[in-house]
């Protein structure tokens, strides 16, 4: 919609709209469209085309690393324009060897695994390595990345929670030993201190393939966001994966059948799941007694954007599906108002 609604009188009125979330370098249509009670008018179809961006480079942990030779992997977003892809390598930051990706050009505006082989290498020796992309906009550099030829510090990726109920969830990663067998565990708590932690199976991985690994949580807190991390450690070091959550349900979904009718003790909003999440998450909430209930989506300036709920309901357990994707990326806060209680929490859209 124009900035500028309504219109009235009879003079020329400048109407404007801001678009956002555009592809870069690409061509839109646009015409400008007026209605009122009499008739609908339709301006000329003009075009403009977005300015264009550099690539995105990302250099990801070398693969079949063995005394002579490893596979060298990154992913790339060309942004509309064709990008030519190398991997520069060497003794050290300054590198001093380049070969190309073994996808080349990459082109389109989505994330493009790209990898290529290396041969020849020393035995026992430190070796750094990244991603480069290069379109007509710019060069990226990939950040600088190391792999020994012998035993190396493992590889870990903490992968998305699985399985997730009341009070089980299962953690899920993958492992590169890098030549130096590596045990492996999940840390696990309700912050990025974590404070607990728990055997993968399996506990232990070696050689240099890409090894998937899990572990079965129980007891946990219905309706809680946990924090969690895989962890591998080898005769060289240690190394953490990123750091995930997932959100314990209010109502186990292999119980929810039997607790369909159950009424809760006291009002509960949960933490939204997935958080963050693109373009759907499920939001679930307790009553504990009947009456008139609202949830509703306001934008971080406290706007209104949608309301799931605005009825009289019964008690029990609730879970209800918000729909992101017409939304912007960003955070968003969602209220749950019922009688005298009133709860508000926070999730983010990431595209």
């Amino acid at each position: 919609a124009a900035e500028q609604n309504p219109v009235t009188g009879d003079t020329s009125v400048v109407i404007r709209a801001l678009l956002v979330d555009l592809q870069p370098s690409t061509t839109y249509h646009y015409r400008a469209v007026a209605q009122n009670t009499d008739n609908v008018a339709y301006g000329a179809d003009l075009t403009f085309t977005t300015a264009g961006m550099p690539p995105a480079a990302a250099t990801n942990f070398a693969t079949a690393v063995t005394s002579s030779g490893a596979t060298l992997n990154g992913t790339v977003k060309a942004n509309n324009q064709s990008t030519t892809v190398t991997f520069e390598y060497g003794l050290t930051p300054a590198y001093g060897d380049t070969v190309p990706a073994d996808q080349n050009p990459v082109t389109g505006n989505s994330i493009t695994a790209v990898s290529t082989e290396i041969t020849g290498l020393t035995g026992n020796t430190t070796y750094h390595y990244r991603v480069v992309a290069e379109n007509s906009s710019g060069i990226t550099n990939g950040e600088d990345k190391i792999f020994f030829t012998g035993a190396a510090l493992p590889a870990a990726i903490t992968g998305t929670a699985t399985d997730i109920n009341m009070t089980t969830a299962r953690l899920n990663g993958s492992v590169i030993a890098n030549n130096a067998a590596a045990t492996v565990s999940f840390e696990y708590g309700l912050d990025t201190a974590y404070g607990r932690s728990v055997a993968a199976d399996p506990h232990l991985v070696a050689g240099s393939e890409n090894t998937a690994v899990h572990a079965i949580l129980s007891n946990l807190a219905p309706g809680t966001t946990y924090h969690y991390r895989v962890v591998a450690v080898n005769s060289v070091g240690t190394t953490g994966g990123t750091d995930e959550t997932f959100t314990t349900s209010l109502v186990d979904q292999i119980d929810s059948e039997q607790v369909k009718f159950a009424v809760p003790i006291e009002y509960a909003l949960a933490q939204n799941y997935p958080n963050p999440f693109n373009p759907s998450t499920v939001i679930e909430f307790a009553l504990p007694k009947a009456g008139f209930v609202a949830l509703r989506i306001y934008n971080i300036r406290g706007l209104e954007m949608a309301t799931l709920v605005a009825e009289n309901m019964n008690p029990g357990y609730h879970s209800y599906t918000f729909d992101g994707r017409n939304l912007a990326s960003g955070i968003y806060y969602y209220q749950l108002v019922a009688g005298d209680y009133r709860e508000v929490k926070k999730m983010i859209l990431l595209r």
